[in-house]
This record gives structure tokens, sequence and C-alpha cells, in this order.
């Protein structure tokens, strides 16, 4: 093993993180591993499941850890994919490239998720490198969808339909999922330009394909979230200021939220409490939203606190706003005085 690993390290030109194999006990940690040079061995089929289970694993401990903390480890696993699949062939070869943009995939969520969207573009722009070169037509619609999904984080509109109707190009040879998940990035792109028509329309078409959703892809294993056309349905209004509809929609949502992604809705739940004139249940949603915000560190979190403070200014002065800005003080967000 220590060989087998020494060698990767030298081909890759980085260090490996041995706990990834050492801590495995199939068997199959070693047999993954080519040991290079003349007459080295094949790598095994079974190297595809063996890295699919390990980014199944990659995105569990998403729910629970920093991104910045994953992010080395994505990175690590990734190269060494893309290192397996330089030495295969055939379609073994493009199961594996696959793979590799499903790890790329993931870092461009981690990154996008610590607030670094420049590298989330670029690591966005190489998922859908790597998709033409699996020559898979899903997950080229899927990386468009990512791609997307980083516009929309910026705030551009415009650029996130533009994004979102390439993934759906050829709507009629695509897989249930990467439908969904284009149709709702539009909608998101609708939202951000104040098109609620459109929005409305494409969350429509979404909900009809959700119960088709029957692949084993590791990539957009949001799309298994329960209630989530709900969740995209509730952002959407609550960047659209639609106060009261997204409060209905959130009081649905927040039962079954997870713990982590519990703080972001509850900033988004916060706004619309807000636009609803709802100032008292604002404080007490972002009360929730804070507390994750001490455990978890999210640039997206702290993004939608922020969203959340500005819809609450006509308070600012009042005891609410006293109050959420204790609140903010303790986790280091500032806040804008007004009045």
């Amino acid at each position: 093993m220590a060989d087998a690993l020494a060698q990767l390290e030298q081909d890759l030109g980085m260090m490996i993180d041995r706990r990834t194999f050492l801590t495995d006990s199939s068997g199959l940690a070693l047999s993954v591993i080519p040991s290079g040079g003349p007459g080295s061995k094949a790598v095994p089929p079974e190297a595809v499941a063996y890295f699919r289970r390990q980014l199944d694993d990659l995105w569990r401990a998403d729910a629970a850890q920093r991104p910045r903390r994953l992010i080395p480890t994505a990175a690590a696993q990734f190269q060494i994919v893309a290192h397996l699949a330089t030495n295969s062939r055939g379609d073994l070869r493009r199961r594996l490239w696959q793979t590799a943009a499903a790890f790329t995939g993931l870092i461009t969520w981690l990154y996008q998720d610590a607030g670094q969207l420049d590298q989330a573009s670029a690591w966005g722009t190489r998922t859908l490198e790597l998709a033409h070169r699996a020559h898979d037509k899903q997950l080229v619609a899927h990386a468009l969808a990512n791609r997307a999904m980083v516009d929309m984080d910026l705030g551009d509109g415009p650029t996130t339909v533009e994004m979102a109707s390439a993934a759906l190009a050829d709507e009629k040879r695509l897989c249930a999922k990467v439908k969904v998940q284009a149709l709702q990035q539009a909608a998101h792109g609708h939202a951000l330009v104040g098109d609620r028509r459109a929005c409305d329309q494409l969350l429509d078409r979404a909900s009809r394909l959700i119960d088709r959703i029957d692949d084993d892809q590791p990539w957009g294993v949001a799309t298994r979230t329960p209630l989530y056309l709900e969740i995209q349905r509730a952002t959407c209004y609550s960047r659209m200021q639609l106060g009261a509809e997204a409060v209905r929609l959130w009081d649905q949502v927040m039962p079954s939220a997870e713990w982590r992604n519990s703080g972001v809705f509850a900033a988004r739940q916060a706004a619309a409490l807000a636009d609803s004139r709802r100032p008292d249940e604002a404080v007490a949603a972002l009360e929730a939203a804070v507390h994750v915000a001490e455990e978890v560190e999210s640039a997206r979190l702290r993004r939608e606190l922020t969203t959340a403070w500005k819809r609450l200014a006509p308070w600012h002065l009042a005891p609410q706003g006293q109050k959420v800005r204790a609140l903010f003080d303790g986790i280091g967000l500032p806040t804008a005085r007004r009045g």
C-alpha cells in the first residue's frame, strides 16, 4: 500500500490523505491504484463504484462540515480519479471521466458555499469540459445547470436564464433529473428579473417530472430532498418579495429541513416575514438561522442573513432591529445603522 501510494503521489505531484485508503476494509483501495511504469496493472472496473462511494460520503459530510475543510479532500479525490481515467481505455475510461466530473461538480458547490464564486465558476467550467470529454449529454446539461446556479448566486438573472436554457436545448433527450435541475434554475433566473409568470410556469413544468426521477447518477442529489420544488418556489417568491405567499411555503418546508440547510431557509423565511410586516416572527426566524451560522461556515447563509436584515429596514431602530443587530454582532456579521 505504501509503495503504491508513494508512486501515485509522485505521478500526481501532490500528497494523498492516507485515511482515504487506510480506513477502507473492502480490499479495493489498493487495487484501484495503478503502480505506474511498464507492466503496471490495469485499473479495475470496481474503481468507479469505489470512488462513487467516496463521493457520496463527501456529499453527506457537506451537511455537517465547513466547505473549506472538504475542498482539499474532494480535490485530491478528483485528481486520483482523473489519473485513473488517463490510465484506462474504452467504457471504463468514459465512466471514470463521468465520475471525475461528478467530483468537480461537488467542488464547484463547495466553493460556491464558501463564497468563492470565481473559483466556483472555474470548477464549473471544468465540469462542463469533462462532461464533453465523457460524451455524456445528460452530464453536459447538468454542468450547464450548475453554471446557471453560480450565475444565480452572482445575482445575474439574464445569464442564469441563458445558461439554464442552454441546458434545455435538447430537452426531449434529457432524463427527468436534468430537466428538473435546468427548469428550476431557469425559474430562479426569471425570479431575479421579477418575472413571476415565467417563474411559476417553469416550476410547474418541473413539478410534473419530479416523480419520474429514478436514476442513480452521482450528481444532482439535491433533487432527492423532500419538498425540493417547494423549497425552490419559496426561494423564488422570497426573491420577488411576495411576502405572504413565500411565508406559507416556508411554513410548509421548514419542519422537514436538514439542520445545515435550515439556517439558509430560516433566513429566507425571515425576509418573507419582514415583507409581510411581521417583524417579531422575522426576528425569531433569524435567531434560528444565526444558531446554525454559529456552527457552519457558509457564505451562502451569511448572504441570506444580510438580505433579511435589509428587508427589516423599517425596524432597524426599533427593538426588533436592536435584537437582530446583537445577534449579528455575535457572529461577526456587520449591520449598517439607519435612521
